[in-house]
């Protein structure tokens, strides 16, 4: 699967936080301060990297993070 540069530092910034999840905002939970573009967290969530309730889900978790 081919990511663009900005969906793989979303992984890598969901990745580090694996409990989080994101807001309809972009925002994750737990106070971190850490807001995500919302078009990206679509763009994953609709290759299945993010689960229904906007969590990164196994695939995201394994996936190697190659840039087009």
């Amino acid at each position: 699967m081919k990511l663009s540069k900005t969906q793989i530092e979303a992984i890598k910034v969901l990745r580090k936080y694996p409990s989080a999840i994101v807001m309809l905002d972009g925002y994750l939970t737990g106070g971190h301060g850490i807001r995500l573009d919302k078009r990206t967290i679509n763009a994953l969530h609709k290759n299945k990297l993010l689960t229904f309730d906007r969590r990164i889900s196994e695939l995201g978790k394994t996936i190697e993070l190659n840039e087009i």
